[in-house]
């Protein structure tokens, strides 16, 4: 069996992200091979949290820091239940949103860059 393979789309939003990363998918699929999408956050756990909190806007409460650690909890999630398990099958998994994502947002709520590479 051949190595799973991991290809992260980051960008704005509204960028098309989510979009690349199924025409990127039908390619595959056509090819042969196995390939699966992943969207952070996630409808995981965490994930669902996050998008229930930010669905309105970003709530005043929330600190940078608390916003990382679910973005965190929630991509621990995707990579146990999603990615790795993907990837040991040799699957290509596509992720609209990954760690640079996580560097952007919360790196331009005021967090340094290098912690949430660090904490991610």
């Amino acid at each position: 069996m051949r190595p799973g393979f991991l290809l992260a789309l980051e960008g704005l939003d509204g960028a098309g992200k989510t979009t690349l990363a199924f025409q990127i998918q039908e390619k595959l699929l056509a090819l042969g091979l196995t390939a699966l999408v992943f969207k952070e956050p996630t409808l995981g756990p965490m994930g669902l949290i996050i998008r229930q909190l930010t669905g309105a806007g970003r709530p005043d409460w929330l600190t940078p820091n608390q916003e990382l650690e679910l973005f965190l909890a929630d991509r621990a999630w995707d990579v146990d239940n999603n990615i790795r398990p993907a990837l040991q099958t040799g699957a290509v998994a596509i992720l609209d949103r990954y760690i640079l994502s996580s560097v952007v947002y919360q790196g331009a709520l005021g967090l340094d860059p290098n912690y949430i590479l660090t904490k991610n």
